[in-house]
C-alpha cells in the first residue's frame, strides 16, 4: 500500500520537472543569440575608414610640384664700365679724334657736320663664361645739348678700333684735335695705318637699339639708357661666347638736322663716376 501511493506522487514529479526543462529550453537559443546580435563584426567599417583617411596625406605631394627656383631668383645684375671710348669728327680732309678726352658726341653740329661716338665693352672679361644674359642696357650721361629730344640708334661695329692718347682741349671737346697713334678717326679705325672700309665706321645698318634722346635742364646731367632688346641682348651674347667677334657699337644720333649733337661723358671724365656702362643680367645655363 505504501508503495502504490509513493508511485502517482513519483510520476507527478517526474512529468512536473519535464515540463520545467522543456519551457525554459528555448530561452536559451535567445540568449545565446543576444550576444551574436551585438556584432562584434559592426565595428568593422572602421578600419575602411582609416583606409581612406591614409590616403589623404598623399595629397600632400603638390609642393613638391611647386616652382620654388624661378629665373629671376637666379638672376645676376652687373654694370660693366667702358673699356674704349671715342669720337668719330667728320671734318671732312682734316681727320680729328679725342680718344682721352672727357667727352662723346654723337648728332649734328650748328655746321652739319656729323658726330659718332664708340663704346667698347669687355664683356668677357666681366661675366662668367657659360651664362644665359637676360637683359642689356646701355646707359649714358648726356652733360651738354642745344636742342631737345632727338633720335638716335645703337648698331654694332663690325671693325676693331683704337683709343689713342689725343686729347681736345678748346670748344669743349666739340672739334676734336690732332689724332695720336692707334686713335680711331672718320677714316682711320687705328690711325694712321688702318682705315675704315666705311669713312664713319664699319658697323651693322640694322640698329640693334633705337631711342629718343633728350635735354638736361641748365647746369645739369641727364641719365639715360637705351632699354634691353633682343638684338641688344644678342650682341652681348655673342661678345660673351666669342670675344674676338666684341668691336663694341657705335651710337648715331640725327645727322639730318643742325645742332642736333648730343655731349656724353666718357670714361676719362674725372669728377664723376658717370661714364658709359653696359648694365647685364643674367642666369646660369
Amino acid at each position: 500500500m505504501t508503495t502504490r501511493r509513493w508511485i502517482p506522487m513519483i510520476v507527478v514529479l517526474v512529468v512536473a520537472t519535464l515540463a520545467v526543462a522543456c519551457s525554459s529550453t528555448p530561452p536559451t537559443p535567445t540568449a545565446t543569440l543576444s550576444p551574436t546580435a551585438t556584432a562584434t563584426q559592426t565595428p568593422a567599417p572602421a578600419p575602411t575608414a582609416t583606409a581612406t583617411l591614409a590616403a589623404t596625406p598623399t595629397a600632400t605631394t603638390a609642393p613638391v610640384a611647386t616652382p620654388t627656383p624661378t629665373a629671376e631668383v637666379g638672376t645676376t645684375a652687373l654694370a660693366i664700365p667702358a673699356a674704349r671710348d671715342s669720337t668719330l669728327y667728320d671734318r671732312g680732309l682734316d681727320e680729328a679724334a679725342n680718344g682721352s678726352g672727357e667727352y662723346l658726341f654723337f648728332g649734328s653740329t650748328n655746321e652739319r657736320e656729323a658726330r659718332r661716338a664708340l663704346l667698347y665693352f669687355d664683356v668677357a672679361s666681366a661675366v662668367p663664361a657659360g651664362v644665359v644674359i637676360v637683359s642689356a642696357k646701355l646707359a649714358v650721361t648726356i652733360s651738354r645739348t642745344r636742342t631737345g629730344d632727338q633720335p638716335s640708334s645703337v648698331h654694332r661695329v663690325t671693325r676693331t678700333w683704337g683709343e689713342g692718347l689725343s686729347q681736345s682741349v678748346t670748344g669743349g671737346e666739340g672739334s676734336g684735335t690732332i689724332p695720336t697713334q692707334g686713335d680711331a678717326t672718320w677714316a682711320y679705325s687705328e690711325f694712321p695705318g688702318e682705315t675704315w672700309s666705311n669713312p664713319g665706321g664699319d658697323f651693322i645698318a640694322e640698329p640693334s637699339v633705337t631711342a629718343s634722346i633728350g635735354e638736361p635742364e641748365a647746369g645739369q646731367i641727364l641719365p639715360v639708357s637705351w632699354g634691353s632688346t633682343p638684338q641688344l641682348v644678342a650682341d652681348v651674347q655673342a661678345w660673351l661666347d666669342e670675344p674676338e667677334s666684341n668691336h663694341g657699337w657705335i651710337i648715331i644720333g640725327n645727322e639730318d638736322g643742325q645742332q642736333t649733337a648730343k655731349r656724353v661723358n666718357s670714361r676719362e671724365e674725372p669728377e664723376t663716376a658717370d661714364g658709359p656702362a653696359l648694365i647685364v643680367e643674367y642666369i646660369s645655363r
